[in-house]
């Protein structure tokens, strides 16, 4: 370039800031040692070739795209214009092709043309230009946005179509951009599916290739696919530092934010958690509009905000997710799930029980249509917590109990940890409150009393203390002396194996001894014979020990 520019000559000084900036753009960075020579070659378009100026005008548009300049809509729009023009005008498909993607791309961000109007070009459009052109690098991109797209819609075998042709075309082409989208892809499909192995394994192979051919996208992918696989299985606290350090490191992945703060939280740190959680709110939701790695970072947040049981903020994120188009948050090569499943946890801290409700049982009917596992389970999980909230009747509880076993079962089987966590409390509260309050009782089976109250059971040993206790219950509200009691120990009858315990009230259990203090004293003094008996209580030289009390002796060793 510096030579081109000594000559000076533009045409070669084009060409060379082509080939120093290379056919894609990282997306999520601005990379000013790009940016100046193409923007110093297009000053001088005029002078071009339209097959040239083409690419080079569309190379300086999906600069600005990746970059994610949302500001630059209007020039980014005018510069596709001009190179789509161009590329038309000297019969160039693979320029057209460079043209057509940048103008798909920015309507994708979110970007806005100087005038309203217009058109999009269709995918099929820009994918039949580039296999012309034999612009591998782009029919792949095509490929891989109309895969994504797909996804995010909902359409499960149109995706899988995708993917699959993706993969066929790299095999074909042997082109390192297509091997690595076709490899991310394949972990993507696989992490969605539950396959956390096979996940993990195209996630490596993506990583490899990418990084053998030196993609500028490989390692943002890499590094995003991996929250995605922890996140799937509820395991973000393990990855702590590298989230920590992806983000302080790559200022394009700053929209991962929320997603580290749910991390610092599953690792125990409330406070860094919800410090996070207000700087982000307090910057504004233009990130979550528009832009690179909108979907997911508005998704992050949505999780975060039901995390904190942040109820004064719900109401504006349920707003801004219901705007959302297609089915699931997906961004790139890395989804965090479908809509519903935040829609419903934003919905429940709103104080919307049959909102949230019909959300998860949207989320599961759409993870079911996808083939996704994990995104059942866990929505399975959240139904049935809201639904018990709803103090549900008997069947509706054994239908919710059947639930909870097919969620934990999945759970267990592909290690989702917070789901498995999430079904065993839910669980144990059904057992805790599976008696209706007139079911609390006490009763005696054999030598063990039960006692149920408030859902909890307790198991005691006969004794004294028990027969006690079911002698005072069978007289609620009946003063009974304690002396009755020395008198004639009480005997479990028939009346007394299974009492009906009510819940008791603040005026009976708090009430003070309302008998005169003498009568109170003495029912608390022993007897005098007790007393006498506990102190002549001696050894003999010869013969037993016996112990008198109140003139009756026993022998004693």
């Amino acid at each position: 370039m510096t030579a081109c520019r000594r000559m000076p000559d533009p045409t070669a000084f084009a060409r060379a800031a082509l080939i120093y900036a290379g056919p894609l753009p990282e997306w999520g960075r601005v990379e000013p040692a790009v940016r100046a020579p193409l923007e110093d070659a297009c000053r001088a378009g005029e002078a071009l070739d339209d097959a040239l100026r083409a690419r080079l005008y569309a190379r300086l548009a999906s600069d600005l795209i990746a970059a994610n300049e949302v500001e630059e809509g209007p020039r980014v729009f005018a510069l596709c214009a001009e190179a789509a023009a161009a590329a038309r005008r000297a019969s160039a498909p693979g320029a057209l092709a460079t043209a057509l993607m940048g103008t798909y791309y920015a309507a994708a961000m979110g970007m806005r043309p100087a005038a309203p109007g217009g058109t999009v070009p269709r995918s099929q459009e820009i994918l039949e230009a580039a296999e012309a052109g034999d612009e591998h690098e782009y029919a792949a991109a095509i490929r891989y946005s109309r895969a994504i797209n797909l996804l995010a819609l909902g359409e499960p075998e149109a995706f899988s179509r995708e993917v699959e042709g993706l993969a066929t075309v790299a095999a074909a082409s042997r082109v390192p951009e297509a091997l690595w989208l076709a490899e991310a892809m394949d972990a993507l499909r696989a992490t969605v599916q539950g396959r956390f192995a096979a996940a993990h394994d195209a996630m490596e192979r993506a990583w490899a290739t990418g990084r053998r051919a030196h993609l500028p996208n490989a390692a943002g992918v890499y590094a995003s696919q991996r929250i995605m696989w922890h996140a799937f299985q509820g395991r973000l606290a393990e990855i702590t530092p590298e989230l920590d350090a992806f983000v302080n490191a790559n200022p394009g992945a700053s929209r991962w934010r929320p997603v580290r703060a749910l991390a610092w939280l599953a690792g125990g740190d409330v406070v860094a958690a919800r410090t996070e959680f207000h700087d982000l709110l307090a910057a504004g939701l233009a990130s979550a509009e528009r832009g690179v790695m909108a979907r997911c970072y508005l998704a992050g947040l949505a999780a975060l905000c039901v995390a904190l049981r942040d109820r004064e903020h719900a109401p504006i994120l349920y707003d801004c997710v219901a705007r959302r188009a297609g089915a699931g948050s997906v961004d790139g090569c890395q989804t965090l799930g479908p809509w519903a499943l935040a829609l419903g946890g934003l919905a429940r801290l709103c104080g919307r029980p049959a909102e949230a409700i019909r959300h998860f049982e949207t989320a599961i009917r759409v993870g079911r249509r996808m083939g996704a596992r994990p995104i059942v389970a866990r929505a399975q999980n959240l139904l049935a917590s809201m639904r018990l909230s709803t103090k549900p009747e008997a069947a509706e509880r054994d239908r919710l109990a059947a639930l909870l076993a097919e969620a934990e079962q999945c759970a267990q089987e592909l290690g989702l940890v917070d789901v498995t966590a999430r079904a065993a409390r839910l669980q144990a509260k059904m057992a805790r409150s599976g008696s209706e309050p007139g079911t609390n009782v006490f009763r005696c089976d054999g030598d063990v009393w039960t006692a149920r109250f408030a859902g909890r059971d307790l198991q005691l040993k006969d004794g004294k203390g028990p027969r006690y206790l079911a002698t005072l219950l069978a007289a609620p509200g009946r003063e009974i002396h304690v002396l009755q009691f020395v008198a004639a120990p009480p005997v479990a009858s028939g009346a007394q194996e299974r009492l009906s315990i009510a819940l008791g009230g603040g005026a009976r259990d708090d009430a003070p001894d309302e008998r005169p203090p003498r009568v109170s004293r003495a029912a608390r003094r022993p007897a005098r014979g007790a007393r006498r008996g506990r102190a002549v209580c001696r050894q003999r030289a010869r013969g037993p020990a016996t112990c008198r009390a109140g003139g009756a002796g026993q022998p004693s060793r």
